[in-house]
């Protein structure tokens, strides 16, 4: 399907793979996922429309990344990936909300994994969510210690978590 998508609608390649992408993925087709998702990755902003900046793009290709590579097993590149979708002057709103949406979702992956631990720390990367980090710590990992010091970030912060709509 690739190949003659490459010779009928070239420009409009980087978004069909991404759509097909966010397909396999809701299937629970993740090594397909991670392909598509890399090969959606766009460096020719003539193929990405207007409405839909290079960047943006971009940022939820890797998200896509992060997650699959965290259901994967590679938890670590998935991590790392997550927390690497950063703002930007340009759309530095839109991607700070992406990163932060990877990361929480990056998180419940590795709760259901019960990779306690590392779903705590992305939990606190979101430098929104202590409170679930906090929570991770108590139920899961019996460290009252780590829950006590980030219900307490929480606090002196004021952790402003986005609206639901943007997370």
């Amino acid at each position: 399907v690739w190949p003659l998508a490459e010779k009928v609608v070239p420009e409009k390649l980087p978004l069909l793979k991404k759509e097909a992408a966010q397909q396999a993925e809701f299937k629970g087709k993740y090594k397909e996922a991670l392909r598509l998702f890399e090969g959606a990755i766009c460096d020719d902003d003539k193929k990405i429309p207007s409405a839909a900046s290079l960047e943006i793009h971009n940022s939820a290709c890797h998200a896509g990344i992060a997650r699959c590579q965290a259901r994967l097993g590679d938890i670590f590149e998935g991590m790392k990936k997550a927390n690497s979708i950063a703002a930007d002057v340009q759309n530095g709103e839109a991607r700070r909300k992406i990163r932060i949406r990877t990361q929480l979702q990056v998180a419940q992956i590795l709760v259901d994994m019960k990779q306690f631990k590392e779903a705590a720390e992305m939990y606190e990367k979101t430098e929104s969510y202590y409170d679930l980090a906090a929570l991770v710590h108590i139920d899961n990992l019996k460290n009252l210690d780590q829950a006590k010091r980030l219900i307490q970030l929480e606090k002196s912060t004021g952790s402003k978590k986005p609206t639901k709509s943007a997370v």
